[in-house]
């Protein structure tokens, strides 16, 4: 019953994590990419105004 309990609870919680942090990471990768290509566009016109 306690192993069963157990086992349960840690798939519970292996659920839980991926649930939330899959699309935590995927909108943390967008946001970094946005902030990489935002950096190289304003790169890019400070070199084309020399």
């Amino acid at each position: 019953m306690r192993r069963r309990f157990l086992l349960s609870f840690f798939v519970f919680t292996v659920a839980v994590l991926v649930l939330l942090e899959v699309p935590l990471g995927t909108v943390y990768r967008e946001r970094e990419r946005q902030t990489v290509v935002d950096g190289l566009e304003r790169d890019a016109t400070a070199v084309a105004a020399i």
